[in-house]
């Protein structure tokens, strides 16, 4: 009985084995093939060929929709879109991960990736509130996930963005006490002390910048750290900025000029000049010998006629303005010409006298027409949105704009010399304020002939007055705080200026475009 029970036993499981083996051996023949598909597609990848990773990505979904490889296929379909600037097909790939393997490899990865494409300023989708609110969603599904740390630092950078500084220190302080060696501390640190200086609390920003310099001495942020902690001592110990030296004279060489116009210093201390007798840009770091050209063509050939002013932003890309061309040029950081806007004639978008420009936070171009009298503003892209400054009553139109810049809070000032006084507007191009008087006297606030205007990292607002030979100095809410004069034995600084801009440590810079120099104030 028993043999033939063990007999009938050995006889089904043998029979079970036949059976089951072809399925299983089919099964793992597929995933090897998937597995053999998704390698060609990653190499593809490394290639930098995205066209043809993409397409074998997709092929491999095709065909094998429930391999193991399906999660990761989509994400990287879906980084290879990023990278393409196909931000929305991006976003489809990524929404597929978290809503088919929500509890997969990539799900909190692609879950970031979500809160990225909202707080892209490339992105016409562009919503930091939407941004926060998917950031977040990672550290409550994802709570032990190697990208939840980044998720809320992400968050309360937006938070910043949009202007509720104390929950941003709040929630970064937080991090930086439960997190202290997270990778994103020091850049915590770095911008609870930005946050102190938009809310006006210098001395709090002094210490979040001290502690950042002591706390984390190799951060990416100690350079600039320490150029801000120049500016609040300055600013905490009242010094007054006075000449320090002079760059240039009239030439050709590296650090010569020709009519010097608009200048611009950028985040690094660079210094850019609108060289416009010598029909170029010029990039100087006084600490290196050589710097870069901007405008001349592989050929030798001049790219500018009149260079008038330039502007670098938030990602090192240089914008200059040709008043003869009637042209805005974008260069990368090297140079490397990007694309061109602009023509002449008196419409909308049009120009008649371009004269200055200005950059935003957002990407956002504002090129001052001094011949129209308005300020025309476009996109990141080079495309017109709308104009301003030519609307509503005598009182609050521009005379004769002269100088643009934008403020801490994103407003965008204008100098307008024929109406002596300063001109706020906000991004609608909706006037909200206008600043200065006329006035005999040599009282703080009056003016006689602003030409020039830039601001510092702290809000402080900065205008040259080539009537009165000076600059009055004022904080964001356009409080006087200081006058910089000629000093006795020294060069004039305030004769013909061209250009006026203030570094990140606070240093101020004057072109001379009849002495063909800059002069530096520290």
């Amino acid at each position: 009985m028993c043999e033939w029970v063990i007999k009938a036993l050995s006889i089904i499981c043998l029979s079970l084995i036949l059976n089951i083996y072809p399925f299983t051996a089919l099964a793992l023949e597929i995933d090897l093939n998937a597995k053999r598909q998704f390698d060609v597609a990653s190499e593809l990848i490394r290639q930098d060929r995205l066209d043809d990773a993409v397409k074998e990505f997709k092929s491999l979904l095709a065909g094998y929709p429930n391999s193991p490889f399906s999660e990761d296929a989509h994400y990287w379909i879906g980084k290879s879109y990023w990278i393409k600037k196909d931000y929305d097909s991006a976003l489809r790939e990524f929404a597929m991960i978290t809503s088919r393997f929500p509890d997969g490899r990539k799900a909190a990865d692609a879950q970031f990736e979500i809160g990225v494409y909202y707080s892209t300023i490339e992105n016409p989708k562009y919503d930091l509130n939407r941004a926060i609110i998917e950031y977040l969603k990672i550290p409550q599904r994802y709570p032990n996930s190697h990208i939840a740390d980044d998720a809320k630092y992400y968050a309360a950078r937006s938070l910043i963005d949009l202007t509720n500084y104390e929950q941003a220190i709040g929630d970064l302080n937080s991090l930086i006490t439960k997190h202290p060696d997270s990778e994103f501390a020091d850049d915590a640190q770095y911008y609870i002390g930005i946050s102190y200086i938009y809310l006006k609390e210098y001395q709090r920003a002094r210490e979040a910048i001290e502690k950042l310099k002591d706390s984390y001495p190799y951060s990416n942020y100690h350079a600039y750290g320490s150029a801000l902690l120049l500016l609040l001592n300055k600013t905490l110990s009242n010094s007054q900025q006075r000449y320090s030296n002079t760059i240039g004279g009239k030439g050709s060489e590296h650090k010569n000029f020709s009519e010097p116009s608009g200048i611009y210093c950028d985040e690094k201390g660079s210094l850019y000049v609108a060289d416009t007798g010598n029909k170029r840009i010029q990039k100087i770091n006084q600490a290196e010998a050589d710097g870069t050209i901007i405008g001349r063509s592989k050929k030798g050939e001049d790219v500018f006629k009149r260079p008038a002013d330039v502007w670098v932003d938030r990602n090192n890309d240089v914008y200059v303005i040709d008043s003869k061309l009637f042209k805005v040029y974008k260069f990368d950081e090297n140079g490397n010409a990007l694309f061109t806007f602009g023509k002449e004639g008196k419409k909308d978008g049009e120009f008649k006298e371009p004269s200055a420009l200005a950059v935003d936070y957002e990407g956002y171009i504002y090129i001052l027409d001094k011949g129209n009298k308005k300020i025309h503003k476009f996109d990141r892209a080079g495309n017109f949105v709308f104009s301003f400054g030519d609307k509503g009553s005598k009182d609050e139109k521009l005379d004769e704009p002269s100088d643009i810049s934008i403020d801490i809070k994103e407003n965008i000032l204008v100098v307008d010399t024929g109406l002596k006084r300063i001109m706020k507007y906000n991004k609608e191009g909706r006037l909200i304020q206008q600043f200065g008087m006329e006035s005999s006297k040599q009282e703080p606030g009056a003016f006689k002939e602003p030409v020039n205007i830039a601001t510092d990292r702290l809000g402080n607002i900065y205008i040259l007055d080539i009537g009165r030979s000076n600059i009055q100095k004022f904080d964001r809410d356009f409080k006087f705080l200081s006058e910089i004069k000629n000093e006795k034995g020294k060069p004039k600084i305030i004769d013909s200026p061209g250009g006026l801009c203030v570094s990140p440590a606070g240093e101020i810079f004057i072109s001379d475009s009849s002495e063909h120099k800059i002069y530096k104030l520290e």
